[in-house]
């Protein structure tokens, strides 16, 4: 395994962490990689196909449908609105910051560098289940008590579809607060070799707010 290689072929304690610019020299050389070209291709073809599995399968519709039951029963309950816009798009994360991502986790912040960082190195045979917002979405809400709601009810969707789900609220200094949850599911991908691979790959949910007065 690529992985297997980078780890035993690391012996001198004092190498120096390339730089982004280096990086994919860097991997080449440790043999992960053969060509940065052949991956992008291939990133960019596999994404594609996942984000179309996703935006059409039985669980996003399910969501775009319960959105609307949401915010009918949050009106009941509030006399508010509470989903602010009904249709979030499903993006793709683009190469470059996919890729400044595995750098990161490999050689910026690897502080057991040049060994594996905790977890295992991030390679090709893995990046896809490990990367966890390669493909993505945002659900905004109009009021905090919303956040939880939403998350709830995301939780609610997956048990029904059967795609793993966990859901976390984050609250920061500067006053944003909202949700990340991470839907998972397998697809079949298509590997370099042409392999059909059984890859778990999430949908990264976000849930965030929206300033009350923007809606007065």
């Amino acid at each position: 395994m690529p992985g297997q290689l980078l780890s035993d072929d690391v012996a001198d304690s004092a190498e120096v962490k390339p730089t982004f610019g280096h990086y994919a020299a860097w991997l080449i050389g440790k043999k992960i990689i053969t060509s940065i070209d052949v991956h992008r291709n291939h990133y960019e073809t596999t994404t594609r196909a996942i984000e179309e599995k996703y935006r059409t399968s039985n669980f996003w519709r399910s969501i775009l449908s319960g959105l609307k039951d949401v915010d009918a029963q949050y009106l009941i309950d509030h006399k508010y609105p509470l989903i602010a816009q009904f249709t979030p798009e499903i993006l793709i994360k683009s190469w470059r910051s996919f890729f400044e991502k595995t750098y990161r986790k490999n050689i910026l912040s690897n502080a057991n560098f040049p060994n594996p960082p905790e977890g295992g190195w991030l390679t090709p045979q893995n990046w896809y289940a490990d990367i966890h917002d390669i493909i993505r979405t945002t659900i905004i809400v109009k009021y905090l008590d919303g956040v939880p709601l939403l998350v709830e009810f995301l939780r609610q969707e997956s048990a029904k579809h059967a795609v793993e789900f966990d859901g976390n609220l984050e609250a920061r200094v500067d006053g944003y607060y909202g949700a990340q949850c991470h839907c998972r599911s397998t697809f079949e991908i298509t590997a370099l070799d042409w392999t059909m691979v059984q890859t778990k790959i999430s949908l990264e949910i976000q849930i965030t707010t929206l300033a009350c007065t923007r809606f007065g």
